[in-house]
């Protein structure tokens, strides 16, 4: 059993009931009181540089991801399962980003604009 204080180099968490937390390495885990209950290793093309930031909450059924490097955010299945991206050259600038709670529009900070996606 491995233990949420080993993920000491996480850089970015979410909660919905399970803690997710993405890892330096570009995978991330799902934990529950503690112990990791599953660890995901992203296959996506193109191949992942640098996620930023995970997102989900309770009333949202998947994970989204925030690579900047690339341009882009990623939208999973909680189990790892690629659902859509979105990747544009205006996004040159992603600093942040959220998601309505309806799950129906995300919203990315890109330096001092913010665009709307309907997913």
């Amino acid at each position: 059993m491995t233990n949420v204080l080993h993920s000491i180099e996480a850089k970015s968490l979410t909660i919905d009931g399970f803690i997710w937390i993405l890892n330096e390495n570009n995978s991330f885990g799902q934990y529950y009181q503690g112990t990791l209950k599953k660890e995901v290793d992203l296959e996506v093309f193109p191949e992942p540089k640098d996620f930023r930031k995970i997102f989900t909450s309770p009333s949202l059924p998947y994970l989204y991801l925030l690579e900047p490097a690339q341009k882009r955010i990623v939208i999973l299945e909680k189990d790892g399962e690629i659902i859509k991206q979105f990747q544009s050259q205006k996004f040159d600038n992603l600093l942040d980003f959220t998601v309505s709670e309806d799950g129906k529009t995300i919203y990315l900070l890109n330096g001092l604009k913010v665009y709307q996606i309907k997913p």
